[in-house]
């Protein structure tokens, strides 16, 4: 066997080794031995998508819904900038995939030969560790290298790296398949994770400091699932003094959770606010989505502490004074564990969800009367979406909108890690293939859908994928939010309004597709698509930008601290 060969079976048989169950390929002639491989070690499945954005953001929703490490595969020179921004989006959201890029061979970079660029540090520190292999390097150095890569993807907390192998030119070594691979296999070397518990000294401090605390917020962004981890904020909750700000994304219910943040601030007085303010915030998971509660909590000097493996320290709010450097699923639970009841009680639960009731109550009723809107029409659509579904969202209203209310389903995503609105598609795609317990309903906008109609071309799309559209006219969050709607040239600039055609693109490829312009037709064409079984669907709704703006403006600014 080549040395090529080899060192590309090698990478196969670690990733199987490894447990890597799924891997996306992008055609192309530099990368041909890898697919080869990949296809020949028999037990990885494989996807392929043409265009490599599309591919990664569909790996990342892949991983984002299985939890297991995908691996990506693409050819040389510029096919693989187009991993960045889903590889970007993995990183701060602690996402395992393995970026596999075929390279040229290290002397003729930078020599004018074709479809050739730096690639080893293209990524930048969107990747947690860059590793890179000459096809050529004994098996020795090989296997090492490779092992590293694998494991600090799928090591704790997990996350994106780059693997780069640089592999002469095809055209001339070739692909031979009658030479089988060499009996002596790669060494497999596994790696055991940080600890996941703090020691019980560490516990018992910082539960002696909540316990006497009166006023506890927890504030919980995107999050995976975690039933432990869910079971254990409501029992904290039942002590009195806690209340958790919740994301819909964070993917939390039930008792002393808050899902509606921008409903209840906007729904408080000044005054309650200053009277429900924290003596103690507790963070953990992304970026918190809410602008309001960053507002609220920021410079007010209250004791900030944030639990989850992160390399900086995620200081949100300007009074950080505590990293706690385990998982939430993990520190929650020993915190319930360490608390102690006191005779003294704490109705800070209760205040709160008092004015949550109050907040929703309103919303309720507001959205009831709203004329036909974004906001009407997504709230719809979520109240309709069975309690099986997986929620996924774009960046932009979609997201906010579906934070209006609560609502109770399988799981909700969205790519907050870095809050682009590239990628939504491919990234719902690859998670509903990892999701069987029901269907997977994708909310976008137009703008958002018209950057990834690429995803929509992807083979073998699950007919229990619902993708719904809503047609504003593009962008419409820049009629929304401060700094862009007092804009003069909104329209022109950042609306950019024009009519894609996302139905037709998609009844070409193969989707049932639907229409909606006012609440009647929704109510309709959602019960059509929902109970559809035999193919994907895409319902595009049409509304009015500006329209749907003033609407959420007058809802949220009614009181807004």
């Amino acid at each position: 066997m080549n040395a090529e060969r080899e060192c590309c079976h090698a990478v196969a048989a670690l990733l199987t080794a490894h447990g890597v169950k799924r891997a996306v390929v992008s055609p192309g002639s530099r990368n041909a031995l890898l697919i080869e491989a990949i296809d020949s070690a028999g037990s990885i499945q494989i996807t392929v998508v043409i265009d490599e954005r599309s591919a990664a953001f569909m790996a990342l929703g892949m991983a984002s819904v299985s939890g297991d490490c995908v691996a990506l595969v693409c050819t040389s020179g510029s096919a693989m900038l187009n991993y960045a921004p889903a590889l970007a989006e993995a990183s701060y959201r602690h996402i395992p995939l393995i970026a596999i890029s075929a390279d040229r061979a290290h002397e003729w970079i930078n020599r004018n030969d074709g479809q050739t660029i730096v690639q080893t540090t293209a990524y930048g520190e969107f990747v947690g560790h860059r590793f890179n292999i000459d096809s050529r390097d004994t098996a020795f150095y090989r296997d090492v290298v490779i092992n590293d890569a694998i494991n600090s993807a799928i090591g704790y907390p997990g996350g994106p790296v780059h693997l780069n192998i640089e592999i002469p030119d095809p055209s001339v070594s070739g692909i031979d398949r009658n030479i089988l691979p060499s009996d002596d296999r790669p060494r497999l070397i596994k790696k055991i994770g940080r600890a996941m518990s703090l020691c019980q000294k560490d516990i018992t401090g910082l539960a002696d400091r909540l316990t006497p605390a009166t006023r506890v917020m927890i504030v919980a962004g995107c999050y995976h699932p975690d039933r432990r981890l869910n079971r254990s904020l409501n029992r904290l909750c039942s002590f009195g003094n806690f209340i958790v700000m919740a994301d819909s994304i964070s993917n939390l219910h039930g008792y002393g959770i808050i899902s509606t943040i921008d409903t209840v601030l906007s729904g408080i007085t000044c005054d309650e606010a200053q009277n429900l303010m924290p003596d103690i915030v507790i963070s953990h998971g992304g970026a918190i989505l809410s602008a309001h509660l960053k507002k609220y909590l920021r410079n007010r000097h209250t004791e900030h502490w944030h639990i989850g493996c992160d390399d900086i320290s995620q200081d949100t709010y300007g009074s950080l004074s505590l990293t706690v450097d385990t998982a939430p699923e993990s520190f929650y639970p020993q915190i319930v564990s360490a608390m102690r009841r006191t005779n003294e009680h704490s109705d800070y639960t209760l205040q709160w969800l008092k004015a949550a009731s109050k907040a929703v109550g309103y919303a309720k009723k507001y959205i009831e009367k709203a004329p036909w809107s974004d906001m009407t029409a997504i709230t719809r659509i979520l109240s309709l979406t069975p309690g099986k579904f997986n929620i996924q969202l774009s960046n932009g209203m979609s997201v906010r909108y579906a934070q209006l209310l609560p609502y109770v389903h399988h799981r909700h995503d969205c790519n907050r890690g870095v809050s682009g609105i590239e990628g939504s598609t491919s990234t719902a795609i690859g998670a509903s293939m990892c999701y069987n317990g029901g269907g997977t309903m994708l909310i976008t906008g137009d703008m958002s859908a018209a950057y990834d109609m690429s995803g929509l071309s992807i083979e073998s799309i699950p007919a229990n994928f619902k993708m719904v559209v809503i047609a504003n006219g593009g962008g419409g969050i820049f009629n929304y939010i401060k700094g862009t709607c007092d804009y003069d040239q909104v329209d022109r600039y950042l609306v950019v309004q024009r009519d894609f055609n996302i139905k037709s693109v998609a009844g070409c490829l193969g989707f049932k597709t639907y229409e909606a312009s006012d609440m009647t037709e929704l109510d309709m064409s959602l019960k059509h698509m929902l109970d559809d079984d035999t193919r994907p669907s895409l319902l595009l709704v049409r509304t009015s930008s500006t329209d749907s703006a003033e609407i959420m403006k007058q809802f949220i600014n009614r009181n807004i601290i």
